[in-house]
């Protein structure tokens, strides 16, 4: 444990440890303001490999809500996510879409549904894409 504490891989306090803050995930909403040309042509690129009345997933992440916005031009697509910031992108475009979302408590960190209930919805999809990013 020490050797943890000694590389700042982690904070130790008192009763536990968490990963070192500096290694922590940046808040969604400083995710959502960083990258942003690069997010939205990544974004352009993929709302191209899908057609029309496909089925997807889209992760609950930052880059997945431009995905959404450049998915909201396509027609009739249906599209499961865990995110409330994605579902809003596509509800919002008109486009018949049908946005399906699991049962599960939201983290308000990212508005984001989670848990063993989200966890049981998503094992039973077969969507026909889905699309997951990383932060890097």
């Amino acid at each position: 444990m020490q050797g943890l504490v000694d590389a700042a891989l982690v904070q130790r306090f008192h009763g536990g440890v968490r990963l070192h803050r500096s290694l922590q995930e940046s808040p969604f909403e400083q995710r959502l303001r960083t990258q942003v040309a690069a997010k939205r042509q990544l974004a352009q690129a993929v709302a191209a490999l899908v057609p029309d009345g496909a089925s997807l997933a889209l992760d609950n992440n930052s880059t997945a809500c431009f995905v959404a916005q450049a998915l909201a031009a396509r027609r009739r697509l249906t599209v499961f996510t865990p995110s409330l910031e994605v579902a809003r992108a596509l509800v919002s475009a008109q486009a018949g879409h049908t946005v399906l979302m699991p049962g599960g408590v939201l983290r308000a960190t990212d508005m984001t549904l989670t848990g063993a209930a989200a966890l049981r919805y998503a094992a039973q999809l077969r969507p026909d894409c889905f699309v997951l990013s990383v932060a890097g």
